[in-house]
């Protein structure tokens, strides 16, 4: 049986129980949702909300997440078919997307961030900042809009990024624009636009810099 709150009280989920017992649920609610447990919390369904925001002390995984308000997880975060956050969201732990979209409307934060889903036009995108306190891997389409952070910075699809990108390494693997600095060591995978005899160049547009062959 599901878990729904149709009124707009807190919903405060104490799991004590054996894992298994939420292998097939989805969790759907219209308030703030407050996880509880000494374990991770694993569900083979969805975990929604309509109105609320999501405050776990726990790691989560769930088939797809989708939060209205701002996210706080103190571990783990792991979704495979996409998650979407309308509002800030902040993990203590790493965050894994291994199939659909991942979609947040304000600022992200984990320790790292993998994004691995190779469809046509999916990808991570975040409204504002980006900061992970390790690399971020995103085989997919990457657009952020504000500035991005990280150890290491790798992309196989298109890169979008509006503020300044401040990474040790980083990889793009097809056309990238970047509105502000880079700080960090740009090179690019692409062996079928770059190849030996070619180097990669930024030049200056409206956009931001475009990386490109030449």
């Amino acid at each position: 049986m599901a878990i729904y709150e149709e009124g707009n009280r807190d919903i405060i989920l104490e799991v004590e129980q054996p894992m298994d017992i939420w292998e097939s649920e989805n969790v759907s609610f219209n308030a703030d949702l407050f996880v509880s447990s000494k374990k991770p919390f694993v569900t083979e369904g969805d975990i929604i909300s309509h109105s609320g925001g999501l405050v776990s002390n726990t790691s989560i995984e769930a088939k797809y997440l989708e939060i209205y308000d701002d996210v706080e997880i103190d571990g783990d975060l792991k979704t495979n078919e996409g998650f979407t956050g309308e509002e800030d969201v902040h993990i203590l732990g790493h965050l894994n997307v291994s199939g659909g979209d991942c979609l947040v409307g304000g600022n992200l934060t984990a320790k790292s961030i993998t994004f691995n889903h190779e469809v046509e036009d999916s990808g991570l995108v975040v409204d504002g900042d980006i900061l992970s306190h390790g690399p971020i891997s995103v085989f997919g389409d990457l657009r952020c809009g504000g500035n991005l952070t990280a150890t290491e910075l790798t992309v196989t699809g298109n890169s979008t990024i509006i503020g300044i990108t401040t990474a040790e390494k980083i990889s793009i693997g097809k056309l990238a624009e970047f509105g502000g600095e880079i700080n960090g060591e740009l090179t690019s995978t692409n062996t079928e636009k770059i190849s030996e005899e070619k180097v990669l160049r930024l030049t200056r547009n409206i956009m931001g810099y475009r990386a490109e062959d030449k």
